[in-house]
This record gives structure tokens, sequence and C-alpha cells, in this order.
């Protein structure tokens, strides 16, 4: 498929643009005359080739640059208006694509795009009304008459994307760091004639032949980010025939939110939207990683998408967070007040750390919940709760050290204490002090 931006060259080449939708445009001087079949005979019938061939997209995010080829066509003369159509449902319905013409050549280039076909299916069909190929005609019109007989073209049903789990919602690391699996169904691919499937080369190769991508949004709908492309990995037929295994990594992202995503390709077009992926939050450790059994230390949660943000604003959404240390089978949470909101970020949560739970010294879990919008929903709610555990993610001390029996053994009591290094967070609190009698 050619890129629209190799558009912007021609314009020395005398290129036309013509009609969009319903409307059309005038068009360019060209040479006269055609050519005549061989000997004294009658000259060969026009025809019309389609040099990007007989399949077509029925649902596309992106208008496909495509050409057709007038054989023994007369070359239109000064002034003539050209431009394609797209005739289906009987020729009921017809679509004028925007149309390219290069004086003096024999080559139509247009935009694959037919919004009436679509809107017509959707109105008649409702959900169903890309889940069938139609059958469709190709035409091009000189001065208002069609140039050659029209040439029969099929419009391809939308391709199935599906992510197999039992469980409604699929969470990934908002790191970018990890794998979706997809099974595409209802799917035109063209093949290497060669290599091995499941191979880099292959992969590769299915990409350059298909103009195979993996298109992500992060969000619920219709508040969707702008489109990233994800990076395929795999790209390989299934073990069931007609189907196709891709794999892409996820991007990453600032937010905890859904990630909705298509497969594109050509001529089969964009795939069906999947809504079950979800970006969790990532905890990597804080700082400082030990405290007092009594809390109130000042402690900053390192991570990624660590609080959801308002996609007008970028307001930091601390409301739809909650943030709970576990030990000892209690649980004390960290109310938004413990917050310290001004100095927090996306990828640093910093808060006062509350009291042991249990009242006791030793590590704990820290366990982040976070809220976010699904629209469409996996379930019948609209919003899902992503929840990241850390465990060992911080370790309370013993707020008074203990000095017997070994402070029992000095002349004198002692007045100071030195720590030494941690050799584990196992070890007890006075295992870890030597005391001494220097002030």
């Amino acid at each position: 498929m050619v890129s629209p931006l190799r558009l912007l060259v021609p314009v020395a080449l005398s290129c036309i643009l013509v009609g969009c939708g319903s409307g059309i445009a005038a068009l360019v001087a060209g040479n006269s005359g055609g050519s005549t079949g061989p000997g004294l005979g009658e000259p060969p019938p026009p025809t019309l080739v389609p040099t990007s061939g007989t399949l077509a997209p029925l649902f596309h995010a992106e208008a496909p640059l495509m050409s057709v080829r007038l054989q023994d066509v007369i070359k239109p003369g000064p002034g003539a208006e050209i431009f394609v159509e797209i005739r289906a449902l009987g020729g009921a319905v017809v679509d004028r694509p925007l149309s390219i013409y290069r004086s003096g050549t024999d080559s139509v280039e247009f935009f694959f795009d037919i919004p009436n076909i679509r809107s017509e299916l959707t109105r008649t069909l409702g959900a169903a009304a890309f889940d069938k190929d139609v059958a469709a005609e190709l035409a091009v019109l000189i001065d208002g008459e069609d140039a050659a007989p029209p040439v029969p073209v099929t419009l391809l049903k939308r391709p199935v994307a599906i992510v197999d789990s039992p469980s409604p919602i699929i969470l990934v690391s908002a790191e970018g760091t990890d794998v979706v699996s997809v099974t595409l169904r209802s799917v035109t691919l063209q093949l290497p004639t060669s290599g091995v499937p499941g191979t880099s080369d292959y992969t590769r190769e299915v990409i350059e032949l298909n103009d195979l991508r993996a298109t992500v949004a992060f969000g619920d709908l219709p508040n969707l980010s702008s489109e990233q492309s994800a990076k395929i990995g795999l790209a390989t037929p299934s073990a069931v025939a007609g189907e196709y295994d891709i794999e892409f990594i996820m991007p990453r992202t600032n937010n905890p939110t859904q990630a909705q995503f298509t497969i594109d390709s050509f001529p089969s077009g964009r795939s069906s939207l999947v809504s079950r992926v979800f970006c969790r939050p990532v905890l990597f450790g804080t700082s400082p990683a030990t405290g007092s059994t009594d809390g109130g230390s000042a402690v900053v949660l390192f991570g990624q998408a660590l609080v959801p943000s308002d996609k007008a604003t970028g307001e930091l959404l601390f409301e739809k967070i909650k943030l709970e240390v576990h030990k000892g089978g209690r649980i004390a949470e960290i109310s938004l007040e413990m917050i310290r909101r001004s100095i927090s970020k996306q990828n640093q949560l910093v808060f006062s750390m509350p009291a042991s739970p249990d009242g006791t010294p030793g590590p704990v879990r820290l366990e982040l919940t976070v809220e976010v919008g699904a629209n469409p929903p996996p379930r019948q709610n609209s919003v899902e709760e992503l929840t990241t555990v850390k465990t060992d993610a911080f370790f309370y001390g013993d707020t008074y050290p203990n000095f017997g029996p070994r402070g029992v053994r000095l002349p004198e009591a002692p007045i100071a204490t030195r720590a030494a290094p941690f050799v584990s967070r196992s070890v007890s609190t006075a295992d870890v002090l030597s005391l001494t009698q220097d002030p």
C-alpha cells in the first residue's frame, strides 16, 4: 500500500484531485487518442484493471490508496472530469472517493473510502453491518460516463480480534513490557512463500505483505487518547484453519487505564475493538524503606502509573486511589489527608507512613488500588478497580532499642547507640545495634 505522503510530490506533474463523497471537481489537460487492436480488426474493448486487486476493506481506519488502470480507454481530453465510483447493494448506494489522475497516464489513483455504503449497512443491519462480505462494483467515469464496464470487487467483512482468557479483564503492566496475545479471525492475509512460521523473519514479512499493525488507544470511550502503534513480535497462522496468532508489546503509559486496541491490515481493514485489557500500576519500592512502628515518617513510593489523571486538565485524581499497609493480618489505610499531593507525581507518591498495623516490627506489604473508567465495559459496571501488590515494600523497626541482656554487661548504663549495616531484614533490631559509652 502506498503512503498518502507520496501525493505531495506530483504537484508539478499536473495531478488533478477530483470528487469526494458526492462532489465532483474539474480535471486536467491530457492527451487524446487511444489504442487500436492488431491488424485491421476492431480495437479491443475498453477495460478496467484494478492494480490494487479486487479486494477492499468494508471497515477501515485510514483510507488506503488504491489504483485502477484504464486499458484501451481513450485518454481524457482537456478539462475532462474523471472520478472513481464504488457501487454496492445493487447499485442503490454509491461512493465517490477522492481521485487523482495524472495527465497523460492511463491510471487513476483513489483513496478508498465508502462512507455512504457503511452508513446504509449500519442503518439496515445495525450491529451486524460488517459481519459479511459485500459485493460491489468499481467504475471509472469520464465526463459522467463509464469509461469501461465496471469491475466486480468484494468489500471484505470486518476481522474479529479475540483475547483468549477466562478473566473478564486482562491486566498488563503500565511499564510497556508485557506481551498481549490476540487471535485474529475472518481476515484475509497474504503469507510468505518461504520461511518458518513463528520466526522473526517470517513475522516481518507477514507485516510487510499485509501492512499489519497493532493500534492502541488508552482511556475509556469516548475520551480515548491518540492512537499509538504497538510493536508486533509474532504474526503466524494459528493451529485453527483461517485464524492467525498475533502478539504485540503493550506501549508504556503514565496512566493506569483501559487499553483498547485493534489489528489493522490490508485488504481486510480494521478489526473489532478489544476492550478487556487494562494497564495496572507498577510499584518499584519505597524510600526510606524503614521506619518506626509508631509511624509518622515521610515515605516516597516509586513506580509507574500510580495515580490517574484528568484527560482534559492533567490534574492528578488522588481520590481514585486507595493505598493500604498490610501486616500480621491487619490493615492500615493511608488516607487522602496523609498523601502529600502537592509534591506527588504519577511516578512517585509521597505520604506519611501509618503506625504498624499489628504494632510489631517487621516487613509489610503495600497494596495500591486504582479506580479507572471502563467503556465499553467488559462487565456491567462502568469502572474497574486495578490492584497492585508490593511485598516487603517497607520494614518497621523497633521504636525503642532493647539493651538487654547485652546492655547489662557494660560497666555503666549506655548513653548512645550506633547502627551496624543490615545483613537481612529478618535480623532483629537488637542484633544490629552495637552499644557504646561514647557520647
